[in-house]
């Protein structure tokens, strides 16, 4: 616990939290720490320097105190640091010093009424982009309260938002004050079922969505903090919502009582040059919960993943259409080191221009259906009789390697044995080392 004294020798800030940095490698403040700052009406900061003064972490937090609005919040997070070698090692740049300074955090962060402390036991992540490097403040627990302490101790408690989602979860099958019904979660065993959804605008439908979705989820797994992935797949009962316009149209899924969302964004153009939609951005909001990523080390925190930055013509085709895809398809989504794919089976979907409530004639995918053959033409028969031949020649040949076991070179081209994801992928078991997992896309025989 540390605290900061005012010029009369009071304590205007009470601070108790478990706190780690993780940069390149991780390295925990403890309670050795020494605590510096000030205090003023609406702005108290507090300084914890520690590592002989080789790290320090400093904490701003302002408040408001209008009739709208009394409350306070952390503004403002600084990181200096030196990068040593004890600390890192093999760094290629030993002993230089960082400055990492975060003045543009989300609204609400660390936010409690005047008067009182915010208070929160679930794990929370807050990350400083610096240099092309990420600082990843990772906060276990926290207590704290900047302004208004009364006899040197805190206040009643403004708890974290995590802390209500958390009583919640352990509830199964139970009504809420809503109506609701919370409904376990279920971890998949197979591929995702498709479902189909839609968005309405006057009653009527404006954007229909018919897919089998799935995402893969990297997370860290504690205690030894390795990389785990879980595969979570979007169920055909996920609640949709959105919005139509002209040249945007979203839907809205959601799911695992509302800890699970994923929102798919279209945008059009209608010029002369170019009447197409195509999928512009991708959302992909959800809570860490200990049910569907086991022993994790963040368990609770929320994420919110944002990609705007898709290639190109990602699932387009012409106003007036649907597009149609049912070869497997992967998007992936980096978000503060951990990757999430978004594994798409099959797929038809229509955001604009949708008439009577049903899918307008579809542009299929690349790859969607096999290509016509004409008997009649020459040259396909002769690719065919040249086919024929190469595979009678091949089946003696595979008979040969196995009776005389010829060809051991090529065990060395199977010892990664596939695992089978949801139809139309492939995903490789990783060799040792490699971050990411290999996945491609095969087409069902």
């Amino acid at each position: 616990m540390w605290n900061v004294t005012n010029e009369n020798g009071t304590i205007c800030i009470l601070a108790y939290m478990a706190v780690s940095m993780e940069i390149t490698y991780t390295t925990e403040a403890n309670t050795s720490a020494i605590a510096s700052g000030y205090c003023s009406e609406l702005g108290s900061e507090i300084t914890l320097s520690f590592d002989n003064d080789r790290f320090s972490l400093t904490l701003l937090f302002e408040g408001q105190l209008s009739p709208d609005d009394t409350s306070f919040e952390l503004s403002k997070i600084t990181l200096n640091y030196l990068e040593t070698l004890e600390i890192f090692p093999d760094s290629a740049m030993p002993h230089v010093t960082h400055h990492v300074v975060d003045g543009n955090l989300s609204p609400h962060t660390l936010s409690a009424e005047f008067g009182k402390s915010y208070k929160c036991n679930s794990g929370q992540e807050i990350v400083l982009d610096y240099e092309g490097r990420d600082h990843v403040l990772m906060i276990s627990t926290i207590q704290v309260q900047p302004f208004e302490v009364h006899d040197d101790k805190f206040s009643d408690a403004n708890l974290c938002p995590a802390e209500t989602t958390t009583a919640q979860s352990t509830k199964v099958s139970t009504p809420t004050t809503e109506g609701k019904t919370e409904i376990p979660y279920v971890p998949p065993t197979g591929p995702p079922i498709e479902g189909e959804w839609y968005v309405l605008k006057a009653g009527k439908k404006c954007f229909i969505l018919k897919s089998a979705l799935q995402f893969n989820i990297s997370y860290v797994s504690s205690p030894n903090f390795y990389s785990a992935w879980r595969l979570v797949n979007v169920p055909d009962t996920a609640i949709a919502s959105g919005y139509c316009s002209e040249l945007g149209s979203e839907i809205t899924l959601s799911f695992d009582n509302d800890r699970f969302s994923l929102t798919l964004l279209f945008e059009g153009q209608l010029s002369p040059e170019d009447t197409s939609f195509e999928l512009s951005k991708i959302t992909l909001n959800y809570l860490e919960t200990l049910e569907i990523f086991p022993d994790s080390a963040m368990p609770n925190v929320p994420h919110h993943v944002v990609d705007g930055n898709l290639s190109p013509h990602t699932l387009s085709a012409e106003f007036g259409k649907s597009y149609k895809c049912n070869s497997g398809q992967g998007i992936v989504l980096d978000y503060e080191g951990r990757d999430h794919v978004l594994m798409i089976s099959t797929i038809q979907v229509q955001p604009f221009e949708v008439h009577d409530d049903k899918f307008s004639d579809a542009y299929q995918c690349p790859g969607h259906s096999p290509p016509k053959v004409n008997s009649s033409n020459p040259v396909v028969i002769a690719v065919v009789v040249v086919s024929v031949g190469l595979i009678l020649v091949a089946i003696p040949v595979v008979y040969i390697c196995r009776k005389k076991r010829l060809c051991r070179g090529l065990a060395k081209h199977v010892q990664a044995m596939p695992t089978q994801g949801p139809a139309g992928f492939t995903a490789l078991v990783n060799p040792p080392g490699d971050a990411r997992p290999l996945v491609s896309m095969v087409e069902d025989d």
